[in-house]
C-alpha cells in the first residue's frame, strides 16, 4: 500500500507515481463513514444541482445591475454579491438561494461574489453570532422581490403586456395569456434604469430546504478560489512580525543591523504592537526576523496558571446574582444529601486553518485593503483611524476565510499591517506564523464553576440547584454589563429547572484580551452544566437521560421567567431514541448525552465513547438539529459535523496555559486538533420545523464536550469536571 509519507518520499526524489485512487463510493470508504450516513449523504448530493465537478457559469458583457445585490449580465448569468463573510459555514450558497427564489432566477445561473464593503447598500458588515439567516431572511426576499418587479416592468413593457399578468421563474420574465416570454438577461439593462414607486410585494411561499451543493466548492478543489494569503500586488513587500514574549509586552528597543544584512530584507519599521521585517519575499523577511534583537517591556511577566486560577478561585466565592427563585441557599443548608463540584475549562485560541493575514495599500486619499475578516466595518474604521482618512476612504476587498469562529471578527492584525505599511510608505502583506496566531493573547475566557444540589433519594429528583461562575468578561470591553452581568459568561446556564435555583456570576480581570469563541458562553456551559447534572443523576441513583426528563427542561423567558423548553425536551428524546440509548453496546463502551439551545436553535447529542490506550476513542455522535427552518440541508449537516469536530477538538486537547506571562503552546504539536483517524461518525438528524430560522454555525459545539465527559463518567465512575479530556 502507498502511503502518504511513502508518496512524498518518491516525489521529492523526482519520481513519477502514477496511482488508482479508490472511488469515494468504494465499499470500505461506506462502512468507515457508517452505511447509513453515506446512503443518505450520497442521495442529497446526487439529487442537488449543479454539480461540485462541474465549472460555474461566466458573467456575459452588458445586462444590468439591480441592486448592490445583484447584476444580471445579457447571457443570464446572475451573480449575487454577499455581504456576508464566507468561512465555510455556506452564507455565499444560503443567501443566493433565498434571494434566487424570490427573483425566480434560475440556478444553474447562478454565481456568488464577496460583496465590497458598502455601509450605505449593506448597513454594518459583521458575520458572527450564527445571524446571517436568522437576522437577515426577510430582507434578502425584499432583494429578490424588488429585482423581480424590475425586470417584470422592463418585460412587460417589451411584451406589451400587463405587468400584473406577468410572473417570473427560470431567469424568465412570462405573460401567459399572450404567450410570450422574455430572458432576464434581454431587460437586464433596461430594468436598471427604472425605479419603484411602491414597495414589490413578495411571494406567497418560497420553497427553500431542497438539498444544494454549494456555489464555492468549485473554486476551492481546484484552487481559484481567493483568500487573504493569495493575494498579490505590485511592488508589494512581505511582512513578518515579532510580537512580545508575554501579555501586554511593549517594544523598549530593537537593533535591526543584522536584519537589514539578509538579502532581500528592504525595511524594519516598529508598529504599535510589534516589530516587522519586511522583505522582497517570505523567506527573506523570516530569516531577517530571526536575526532582531528586540527588548521587550514585560508588565505581566508573573503571570501564570497557577495566578489566573487562584484569582479565579478566590473571585467564584463572591458574586453578582445573575438568576434566583425559591430558597436554594437555605434549602442547600438543610438537605441531607447535598453533592458539591468543581468545574474548570481553560482559556482556548481560535486557531483557524489560515493564520492571520492582511493585504496595505496605501495612496495620497485612499487605502486599499485585501483580507479575509468577520467585520469588515470594524477593520475599515480601524484603518481609517490609523492613518487619519474618513472611513469612505478605506476600500476594504474582503477575501474567503480559512475559517474564522469569530477570530477574524478582531482587527488588530489589520491594524498592524496598516501601521506597517504607513511606517514604510510601500504596500505590505503582513503574514503571521500559527505561533503568532496561538499566542496572539484573544481568547476564550477561561472559567472556574462550582456547584451545589440538594438530591431527594427517595424520589430521586433535585430538590435546589446552587452554580457559581468566575470567569474573565468579553462584553465589559464594549462598555457596562447590563445589570453587572456579563450576559456571554451565563448564557445557556438555566437548562434544567427546580423551584429552588440561583446563579452567580464573578468578574475575573486578568490582562488577557478574551474575545468571541464559536459558540461563546454556550461552549463552557454545556459542558459544566450537563456535567454536574449527571452527577446529580447518580446521587439519585437515576439513569441521566431519565433523570433529566423527569426534571423541567426550560429556558428562560423575558424578565428571566421561566418556561418550558418543549423544543430541547422533543430534540434530547430524538437523539437518544435515534443512539439506541439504554440498549447493549459494545464491551467497554457507553454512551453520554448533552442538549442545548443557542443562537435560535435546539440540539442534542448522544456520545458513543470507549477508552482505548488510556485516551477517549468516540466512536459515534448522534446529532439531533431544530433549527426551525431550513434553507438548505445539505449546509445544516455539514455545519453540525463541523461543530462536533471544532468543539471535539477543544474537549480533547485544547488548552491555553500561561508561564511567565506568555503562552506555553504555539503550535499544533501541543495545541493539538482532532486528527483523521479520531473523526468519529456522526449521524445528523434535521427536525422538520416551520418555526423562525435558527443559527446552524455554532449550534452544534455546546453539546460535545458534555456527551463525551457523560460517556466518560458512565465508563469510569469519575466525573469528568476539568477539560481537556486527554491531558
Amino acid at each position: 500500500m502507498i502511503t502518504r509519507r511513502s508518496f512524498l518520499r518518491l516525489s521529492g526524489q523526482g519520481g513519477l507515481l502514477v496511482m488508482a485512487l479508490p472511488s469515494c463510493r468504494s465499499k470500505e470508504n461506506v462502512e468507515s463513514k457508517g452505511e447509513a450516513v453515506a446512503k443518505k449523504r450520497s442521495d442529497a448530493i446526487s439529487s442537488a444541482t449543479p454539480s461540485e465537478t462541474t465549472a460555474p457559469p461566466i458573467a456575459g458583457s452588458g445586462g444590468g445591475t439591480l441592486s448592490a445585490w445583484i447584476h444580471i449580465a445579457e447571457n443570464d448569468v446572475i451573480t449575487y454579491s454577499v455581504p456576508e463573510a464566507e468561512m465555510g459555514q455556506g452564507v455565499h450558497t444560503a443567501i443566493p438561494m433565498v434571494i434566487s427564489k424570490e427573483l425566480g432566477g434560475a440556478w444553474k445561473n447562478a454565481v456568488a461574489t464577496t460583496a465590497p464593503l458598502d455601509t450605505k447598500a449593506f448597513g454594518r458588515q459583521s458575520t458572527g453570532g450564527s445571524t446571517t439567516v436568522r437576522t437577515g431572511f426577510d430582507n434578502f426576499r425584499v432583494v429578490g422581490a424588488t429585482a423581480r418587479k424590475l425586470l417584470i416592468a422592463a418585460a412587460a413593457e417589451a411584451m406589451g403586456a400587463p405587468e400584473d399578468e406577468c410572473e417570473t421563474s427560470e431567469s424568465q420574465v412570462q405573460w401567459a395569456k399572450g404567450g410570450k416570454s422574455v430572458r432576464f438577461g434581454e431587460v437586464a439593462t433596461k430594468a436598471s434604469g427604472l425605479s419603484l414607486t411602491a414597495d414589490a410585494p413578495l411571494r406567497e411561499e418560497l420553497v427553500l430546504g431542497t438539498p444544494t451543493l454549494r456555489l464555492d466548492s468549485f473554486a476551492k478543489v481546484t484552487g481559484t478560489a481567493s483568500y487573504g494569503m493569495d493575494i498579490r500586488q505590485p511592488e508589494m513587500l512581505i511582512g513578518k512580525s515579532v510580537h512580545a514574549p508575554s501579555v501586554g509586552g511593549i517594544v523598549k528597543s530593537f537593533d535591526d543591523s543584522e536584519a537589514l544584512k539578509v538579502e532581500g530584507v528592504r525595511d524594519v519599521v516598529q508598529t504599535s504592537s510589534s516589530v516587522v521585517v519586511l522583505a522582497d519575499h517570505t523567506w527573506a523577511a523570516m530569516k531577517g526576523r530571526d536575526a532582531l534583537k528586540v527588548e521587550w517591556e514585560q508588565p505581566n511577566a508573573t503571570l501564570s496558571q497557577v495566578s489566573i486560577e487562584s484569582a479565579m478561585q478566590k473571585a467564584v466565592r463572591t458574586g453578582k446574582e445573575a438568576f434566583s427563585v425559591g430558597k436554594a441557599t437555605s434549602l442547600l443548608g438543610k438537605s441531607e444529601t447535598v453533592i458539591e463540584a468543581e468545574y474548570f475549562v481553560p482559556y482556548l485560541a481560535h486557531a483557524p486553518m489560515e493564520p492571520e493575514n492582511c493585504t496595505v495599500a496605501i495612496a495620497q486619499d485612499r487605502c486599499d485593503i485585501w483580507t479575509g475578516t468577520q467585520s469588515g466595518t470594524s477593520a475599515a474604521q480601524a484603518a481609517a483611524k490609523v492613518i487619519g482618512l474618513d472611513v469612505e476612504q478605506v476600500f476594504l476587498n474582503g477575501q474567503l476565510l480559512g475559517g474564522g469562529f469569530g477570530r477574524r471578527s478582531k482587527a488588530d492584525f489589520v491594524v498592524e499591517a496598516v501601521e506597517a505599511a504607513v511606517a514604510s510608505g510601500k504596500t505590505v502583506k503582513l503574514i503571521w506564523d500559527r505561533e503568532q496566531d496561538i499566542r496572539g493573547y484573544h481568547y476564550r475566557p477561561a472559567a472556574l464553576n462550582t456547584f451545589r444540589a440538594a438530591v431527594d433519594p427517595a424520589k430521586g429528583k433535585l430538590v435546589a440547584w446552587e452554580h457559581r461562575i468566575a470567569s474573565p468578561s468579553i462584553l465589559s470591553q464594549f462598555g457596562p454589563l447590563r445589570g453587572g452581568i456579563d450576559g456571554s459568561s451565563v448564557e445557556g446556564c438555566i437548562k434544567y429547572a427546580v423551584p429552588d435555583m440561583r446563579l452567580t456570576w464573578s468578574d475575573v480581570r486578568m490582562p488577557i484580551s478574551t474575545w468571541f469563541w464559536r459558540s461563546v458562553g454556550h461552549s463552557q456551559n454545556g459542558f459544566v452544566v450537563d456535567g454536574f447534572m449527571n452527577e446529580a443523576a447518580k446521587a439519585a441513583g437515576r439513569d441521566p437521560l431519565e433523570f433529566r426528563l423527569d426534571t423541567q427542561i426550560a429556558r428562560l423567558g423575558k424578565d428571566n421567567a421561566v418556561q418550558d423548553n418543549p423544543r430541547l425536551r422533543a430534540v434530547m428524546e430524538m437523539a437518544a431514541e435515534k443512539a439506541a440509548w439504554g440498549k447493549t453496546l459494545p464491551e467497554g463502551h457507553a454512551h453520554g448525552i448533552s442538549a442545548c439551545e443557542s443562537f435560535g436553535s435546539f440540539c442534542a447529542q448522544v456520545a458513543e465513547v470507549s477508552i482505548e490506550k488510556g485516551k477517549p476513542r468516540v466512536h459515534k455522535v448522534t446529532c439531533v438539529i431544530d433549527c426551525g427552518q431550513t434553507i438548505n440541508p445539505l449546509t445544516i449537516e455539514a455545519q453540525m459535523e463541523s461543530g462536533i469536530v471544532y468543539g471535539l477538538s477543544a474537549a480533547l486537547y485544547g488548552n491555553i496555559q500561561f508561564e511567565n506571562g506568555g503562552v506555553v503552546e504555539g503550535n499544533f504539536d501541543r495545541y493539538q486538533v482532532l486528527r483523521m483517524n479520531e473523526m468519529p461518525k456522526v449521524e445528523t438528524t434535521i427536525v422538520q420545523s416551520n418555526a423562525a430560522h435558527g443559527g446552524v454555525g455554532e449550534p452544534a459545539t455546546p453539546p460535545i464536550a458534555g456527551a463525551v465527559a457523560g460517556a466518560l463518567f458512565a465508563l469510569t465512575g469519575t466525573p469528568q469536571r476539568r477539560l481537556p479530556l486527554v491531558r
